[in-house]
Parts: structure tokens; C-alpha cells; sequence
């Protein structure tokens, strides 16, 4: 009677083996369950398999793993585990992570490991998105000997809300930035007319910096002020102590053109006409794509600031206080002293946004405005409303719509480059 006995206490043993699910070991026969069929993810003593050494990420979804959305400038950790499900260990591996500038690896126990059969490592990435609304992805991947296993991972930003305003720092201290333009690579590009330089930035925050040419003794700089895409595919700014009009291609070659007369080249915009139109002191001024420049006296305007091409076919200008427009033939029309922001604002940048309006910066202000370049002139003078810059004292300078339907401009006395967000 002791044999039946013993063989009972054997069976109650593999019934709570099996229960426990420790080690997934049965009592007796093989398991060949893959990884995510009822095996413990993770666990360091995995039934192996059979044949070759065989690799997978855990948690994943078909070969992937999507990460949280979080908000822009926000970080989300994810511990990841290798595990070798074959019969064999692997040779040394390799853990990569694409290329990928909110991604990173940042604790690796798995590189230069021979994972046995039935073992596991584990390894950490954060993700950490640079600005709202972003989609992310990268690939994690682990290779060894006779085994690889790559996993993809997608992440987002939460949107950002209506009206909002975002700042990205500049690289080089004190540069004053000037203009802003949307350049035909998808990138904004801007002056920076302390620094001499004509700056590139990228919608999620990457800077590109390329040194113009001239210079001047009293100044150390040409001071580049004003930039618009040209309808030649590149770049057009102004020199306003340089006394030039310069032009740089998205490879960053630049070609310089001198302006007979010395009225100081402020602002300029591409005309619906062809040509490149600029602001001066008291002037107005053409050049074509090929380098021919023409004035126009304006005078009567005042001080001339931004200049840009509305969305009625006419070309708006900044001039203090006022807002103003003028026809590509260089005859003023309509109230344009009449259109006025806050007082003492001093409006400088102007551009035609992507939601039929015009905004434009206030320099003393320290706002972005908008005004709707439609109906009677006391309706566009209370179409006006203005959004404030959470850095104080910020200048805000130039001005340009950006992609997506966003608002970009420059920081001159914050070193920054802004963005505002329309509403859907």
C-alpha cells in the first residue's frame, strides 16, 4: 500500500508546480510556449524551447509598444525584458536604439551578456518629447549570435491648446533675433542681427547657424534684419547696416547685393507680383530674383517696419503705432494710419497667417497681434486682439506662419524663437 501512496504525493507535487507556475516546469514531457501564451514575462528560469536561440521584447503588442502621451518637455521611463525562449544561448549582444533625439537608452543590461537558454536582461528607455503635438517613433533593437529581435516603439505629445505660446532658446548668446520666415525645406529660418548669422530652426527645436559674409567696423555685424522665402526657391533677408540685400540657398550659400542709396533695408516680403519688396527708412524697395533693385519715395508713411503680402492682394506694412497697406504699384490705399494696436506697442513684424488674418509683433509691447484685413475700416480696427509673451521684455521682433497652422517669431531681447498656436 506505500507504492500508491508515494505516487499520489508525486502527482500533488507537479498539480502545485503547475499551479505555482514558478518556473513552468511539468512533470514530465516539454513545453514549447512562446513568450506572451500564459509564460511569465520577465522570469529568469523560462522553459526554454527547442533548436536555435530565439529573442523577443517584453511587453510588446505584434512586435511593438506604444508608449504613453505626455506632455511636451515631459519624460516617460519603460523597462523592457529580453527574453531567449530557444534551446541554446545566444553569443555577446548588442543593444541598439535608432537615432533618435527624444528617445534614449538610458540603462542597458542585456549589451556584451550571453543569454542562456530560458534567461532574460533587461534594459530602460525614456522618451521625452521637445514640443506639444509631436508623433515619435524608434526601434529597439537586440542582436547576438544566430538570434536578433527588434521591437517598434511609437510615441506622442499632447496637442498643444489654442493660443498657446512655446520658447526655444537660440545657441549663440546675444543674437539678437530679427526676421522669421517659413523656408521651403519645412523649417523656419531667421536673422540674427547680433550674431551675424542667419539661423535655421527645425518645428521640433534642432538650430542651424550660418555666418553672413559682410560685416562692419563700427558694429562688428551687418546687422541682417528682415527674411522671406523668394519664389526662386531660396532665402532673401536684409543687411540694415550692411546697406544689402542677401540671399542663401537651404545648402547655406550666400550671395550679397548693394543698394545704391544708404536708407538702412529693414523688412522684406515676396510681392504677388514676383519680386522681393523691402522696407527702408522712409522708402519702399524692389529687387528682382535676379538683383535689380528699384526705390520708391514713401515718406509720408513715417518710419516703415515689416512689410508682408496680405491675402487681398495688397502689401501690409508696419509703421510705429499703425498698420498699413500699399499696392505693389507703390500707390497707398485704404485708412492705413487708422489701424492702430495698443499705444506705444510699436509694430514692427508682420505676415499673413494661414486663417485669412495678418498678425504682427509689438515690439514694446511685448505682444503678438491680429487684425482681419476685411470689411470697413472701423471693423478691421476692432478685429485687433493681441496675445501677451510670457517672457517679459521678450522684444518680439519678426513674424511668420509657420506649418500645421502655427505662428513663429523672434525673441530680440530673449534670445528665443516663439510659437503660437490657431485654433483648429
Amino acid at each position: 500500500m506505500k507504492k500508491p501512496i508515494a505516487v499520489a504525493l508525486s502527482l500533488r507535487r507537479c498539480i502545485v508546480s503547475v499551479i505555482a507556475a514558478v518556473t513552468l516546469v511539468a512533470c514530465g514531457g516539454s513545453s514549447d510556449e512562446a513568450p506572451g501564451s500564459g509564460a511569465v514575462a520577465g522570469s529568469s528560469a523560462l522553459r526554454p524551447g527547442s533548436g536555435a536561440p530565439t529573442l523577443a521584447w517584453a511587453p510588446s503588442t505584434n512586435g511593438g509598444y506604444d508608449l504613453p502621451t505626455i506632455g511636451a518637455g515631459q519624460s516617460e521611463s519603460q523597462a523592457f525584458s529580453l527574453l531567449n525562449w530557444g534551446a541554446s544561448p545566444t553569443g555577446s549582444l548588442t543593444i541598439t536604439l535608432s537615432t533618435s533625439a527624444v528617445f534614449k537608452l538610458v540603462a542597458d543590461g542585456c549589451s556584451g551578456t550571453k543569454l542562456a537558454a530560458g534567461k532574460s536582461c533587461s534594459v530602460t528607455v525614456t522618451y521625452t518629447p521637445s514640443s506639444a503635438g509631436e508623433s515619435d517613433s524608434a526601434t529597439l533593437t537586440a542582436s547576438g549570435k544566430n538570434a536578433s529581435a527588434a521591437l517598434s516603439l511609437t510615441g506622442a505629445s499632447t496637442a498643444p491648446a489654442a493660443g498657446a505660446i512655446t520658447e526655444f532658446s537660440i545657441p549663440t548668446p546675444n543674437s539678437r533675433p530679427a526676421g522669421i520666415t517659413a523656408g521651403p525645406d519645412g523649417a523656419l529660418w531667421f536673422t540674427e542681427s547680433g550674431g551675424n548669422k542667419i539661423g535655421r530652426i527645425t518645428t521640433t527645436g534642432d538650430f542651424t547657424e550660418f555666418p553672413v559674409p559682410t560685416t562692419t567696423w563700427w558694429a562688428g555685424t551687418s546687422s541682417p534684419n528682415g527674411i522671406t522665402a523668394g519664389p526662386d526657391g531660396k532665402l532673401w533677408f536684409t543687411e540694415y547696416y550692411g546697406n544689402k540685400i542677401g540671399q542663401i540657398t537651404t545648402a547655406g550659400d550666400i550671395t550679397e547685393f548693394s543698394i545704391a542709396s544708404s536708407n538702412d533695408p529693414n523688412q522684406i516680403t515676396a510681392g504677388p507680383d514676383g519680386n522681393l519688396w523691402f522696407t527702408e527708412f522712409y522708402d519702399v524697395g524692389r529687387i528682382t530674383t535676379a538683383g535689380s533693385i528699384t526705390e520708391f519715395s514713401f515718406s509720408e508713411a513715417g518710419l516703415l517696419g515689416g512689410i508682408a503680402a496680405g491675402p487681398d492682394g495688397n502689401l501690409w506694412f508696419t509703421s510705429f503705432d499703425n498698420i498699413g497697406r500699399i499696392a505693389p504699384a507703390g500707390d497707398i490705399t485704404g485708412g492705413w494710419s487708422t489701424y492702430s494696436p495698443t499705444f506705444d506697442g510699436y509694430a514692427v513684424g508682420i505676415t499673413a497667417g494661414p486663417d485669412g488674418n495678418l498678425w504682427f509683433t509689438e515690439n514694446g509691447g511685448n505682444k503678438i497681434g491680429r487684425i482681419t484685413p476685411t470689411g470697413s475700416d472701423t471693423d478691421i480696427q476692432n478685429s485687433i486682439t493681441e496675445f501677451p509673451v510670457p517672457t517679459a521684455s521678450s522684444a518680439p521682433l519678426g513674424i511668420a506662419a509657420g506649418p500645421d497652422r502655427t505662428i513663429w517669431f523672434t525673441e530680440n531681447g530673449g534670445n528665443k524663437i516663439g510659437r503660437i498656436t490657431l485654433p483648429p
